[in-house]
């Protein structure tokens, strides 16, 4: 990861962008593997590593879109805009984490019911099963922060909510804050595009205008954005209507869009 920030849109995009984000959003979730009897082993353990690497499968992707369950379809039509204007493959999370529920199901129908009473489960094999799956998860997740190059994440009603005075940031989603904080600490990674752009520019005498502090906020669950790069609609706008670089379109962003901008 590069940069995150933080996306701000009121207006109702277009629903003919739902074709392209949808195929997008249906290209990864297909990635994700549907059964797993192939992972137990003969002495019925089973192999979580395999499963993890097959049931969130690391998707190379331009953008991490981290949103709301809520917002699932501004997030598809978000993902359709940017491919149709730029050319930017998204990894939406909900394509995972939707995932989620359903191995935690088929584990428990499998794995968890009660020996006499096979109607229920049973709660210490329940929350061993939740443990485990929920942690696979986490690191897939991980795994696909890292990997990306820009976070983006979709801040509306849905995902964080706001006290009176506007001063405290709250969510009430466990995987927002998580993703949240895994940008607070995971590695800085300057792409090799813009090292090498670095390096040119240096060496003409220029100061490249993508510079960052190294320094990114701190994310709790009472989050605060002070110092989350913020785009609205007109931002993302601007971006599609000025933007040069057709090889790097990120490029606009990280130049124009940074602390003190």
């Amino acid at each position: 990861m590069y940069v995150a920030y933080s996306i701000e849109i009121n207006e109702q995009l277009s629903y003919t962008l739902l074709t392209t984000g949808n195929e997008i959003y249906n290209n990864n979730k297909n990635m994700v593997k549907t059964e797993i009897d192939k992972y137990v082993k003969p002495d019925g353990t089973i192999d979580a590593t395999k499963m993890q690497d097959d049931w969130f499968p690391e998707i190379k992707a331009d953008i991490f879109i981290s949103h709301s369950s809520k917002d699932k379809q501004l997030a598809i039509q978000l993902a359709g805009w940017l491919k149709e204007n730029f050319g930017l493959e998204s990894f939406i999370d909900s394509c995972v984490w939707g995932y989620c529920d359903d191995l935690l199901r088929k584990i428990d129908e499998k794995y968890c019911r009660r020996d006499k009473e096979p109607d229920y489960f049973d709660y210490d094999k329940r929350n061993r099963s939740t443990s485990h799956v929920h942690n696979m998860l986490s690191v897939a997740l991980h795994k696909m922060i890292d990997n990306s190059e820009c976070i983006f994440f979709l801040n509306t009603k849905n995902s964080i909510i706001k006290n009176e005075n506007d001063l405290l940031k709250i969510t009430e989603s466990p995987w927002i804050y998580n993703e949240l904080s895994t940008i607070e600490i995971i590695r800085k990674k300057t792409p090799d595009y813009l090292k090498k752009i670095y390096e040119i520019e240096k060496r003409a005498g220029f100061k490249a205008g993508y510079e960052f502090s190294s320094s990114f906020p701190g994310f709790e669950y009472e989050v605060n954005f002070e110092n989350l790069f913020t785009l609205n609609w007109e931002d993302l706008q601007k971006w599609k209507n000025n933007n040069s670089n057709k090889e790097y379109p990120l490029l606009y962003l990280y130049t124009n869009y940074r602390k003190g901008k």
